[in-house]
């Protein structure tokens, strides 16, 4: 039965061994023991569904993984870059988890195969200044992933990122990490435009976004940077998904309702603030992307959890469907969000205030960051029949 170890860095660089992590063949089933030390030392739980025991414990829910593990590993493209890169080919999900970079691997948890390390696995970001090499690789690997020739840097800098548009990791001089977000080769509009005017519209609107920079690329697509809210200046966060925080599995979905009942849970008032915020600024700009894998929780070094940053915030200029505001509840609108009960003081005059300020999301596209004109006022006509 194969057996790796689990570690937890805190905020200011410290490093604990939190367990083991057994994988019991043929299915990968996973498995995860607390260490003595942890247990009596931080002395706090991981994360849903690791509750503080001695254990073994088993993923909740009949689950093959648990969540917390899922979310430091890599989604669609990070999977597709370890793809190329590993030889053999990672045959678990498990695999796929230990194979992302540990450098640039999402949250506190580090994995290695010894007690005292080192970690796994190889790989860790490229520097700032060579982006536009990185961007060619980019491009490279979406036309043919299994074309002949090198893709050195993202294969280096790719493996840890979540979600299926094309990522990697890079390092400012001052050493802080940043997510570079590159065009796809699918778009059919300038997508990491929108997202910086949205993640804009949101930041004067009062809600806690990261700091993030836009670069245009050509009159039609653009580089957008996300600095890493998981790292401190000397250690790292903990992170877990509201997919796995609510424990609704890759097949499932959470609606806001439960998002925000569940973000009470774990952060109190401030929690059902954050998706109350968060589901008035999508339903405004039309971000049809908002799983729930799409927010978070950061742990601090005490085991607290707090809402994380809004991140993955992409205006889409076409009917699509979104997280709905409760299961069984058709569309969703401003009216109908606040006919609900969030136990949030003041809730009308908080959603009246994000609501103006987001209206103006492509306003601020096209004068800030470059958008074209005329698909921006086609897909601010869109947007607007949709909340009018």
């Amino acid at each position: 039965m194969p057996t790796w170890y689990v570690h937890w860095t805190t905020s200011d660089g410290t490093t604990h061994l939190a367990g083991r992590l057994d994988e019991i063949p043929p299915i990968g089933l996973q498995r995860f023991t607390y260490d003595n030390s942890w247990l009596t030392g931080p002395g706090f739980s991981l994360g849903e569904g690791l509750p503080l025991e001695a254990g073994p414990l088993s993923p909740p829910g009949g689950a093959t993984n648990f969540g917390l593990f899922l979310d430091a590993g890599p989604d669609a493209w990070g999977r597709r870059v370890i793809t190329r890169k590993a030889r053999p080919t990672p045959s678990s999900t498990t695999g796929f988890i230990l194979a992302a970079a540990d450098e640039t691997r999402q949250g506190a948890l580090r994995f290695s195969d010894q007690p005292d390390g080192p970690f796994l696995s190889e790989g860790g970001p490229e520097a700032l200044e060579s982006l536009d090499d990185l961007f060619r690789e980019v491009r490279q690997f979406q036309q043919d992933e299994n074309a002949p020739g090198q893709f050195a840097r993202l294969l280096r800098a790719g493996t840890s990122q979540g979600g299926f548009r094309p990522k990697a990791v890079v390092k400012a001089q001052d050493g802080a990490l940043w997510i570079a977000k590159f065009p796809s080769e699918t778009d059919t509009y300038d997508v990491e435009t929108c997202e910086a005017a949205a993640l804009d519209v949101a930041r004067q609107a009062g809600l806690h976004v990261p700091e993030f920079q836009h670069l245009r690329v050509n009159d039609w697509q653009a580089i957008l940077l996300v600095k890493r809210f998981d790292r401190t200046d000397g250690g790292r966060l903990g992170f877990q998904s509201m997919r796995t925080a609510t424990r609704v599995g890759s097949d499932g979905y959470a609606d806001y309702q439960m998002m925000a009942a569940t973000a009470g849970y774990l952060c109190g008032a401030e929690g059902r603030r954050a998706i109350l915020g968060a589901a008035t600024l999508n339903i405004v700009v039309n971000n049809t992307d908002d799983h729930a894998r799409n927010f978070g929780f950061l742990q601090d070094a005490n085991g607290q959890w707090a809402p994380s940053p809004l991140f993955d915030v992409v205006p889409s200029p076409r009917q699509s469907d979104g997280t709905p505001l409760q299961s069984g509840m058709p569309g969703r609108s401003l009216e109908q969000l606040l006919d609900l009960d969030w136990g949030v003081p003041k809730a009308a005059s908080f959603v009246g205030h994000i609501a103006d300020v987001a209206a103006q999301v492509y306003r601020f596209a096209v004068d800030t960051y470059g958008l074209d004109g005329e698909a921006a006022d086609t897909a601010e006509k869109y947007r607007s029949s949709l909340v009018a």
